[in-house]
């Protein structure tokens, strides 16, 4: 196998290996918001007591009252709604991609 060939083999293997963790993450995260967030003066779970949205998605509780969204569960929500984590796939994938190959180049010398 060529260098070239290993380098672009091991970018692309980075590349996939991000894109699949952000793929579920970013799918559990909008699924999580979509269910249990509701925009009430600002998004609030729908039940108590909070779900999460980082590091791992996960619903709220079962008791119905609402309860307020922590700081890094809105700033996760903001970039849902505004659709800004498509971005953030495309440009941390194509810096895996940069950074594999990066490793490539580093491996065949």
């Amino acid at each position: 196998m060529r260098s070239t060939d290993r380098r672009i083999l091991i970018a692309a293997a980075f590349a996939v290996v991000a894109s699949s963790a952000q793929l579920i993450y970013w799918a559990l995260a909008i699924a999580t918001a979509d269910q249990y967030i509701i925009e009430y003066d600002g998004p609030y779970w729908r039940t108590s007591p909070q779900g999460s949205l980082f590091p791992l998605p996960r619903g709220s509780g079962m008791l119905q009252a609402l309860s307020p969204v922590d700081t890094l569960d809105r700033a996760v929500y903001s970039v849902i709604r505004s659709n800004l984590y498509i971005v953030i796939f495309l440009v941390t994938t194509l810096l895996m991609f940069v950074l594999g190959y990066l490793v490539g180049v580093a491996l065949s010398r």
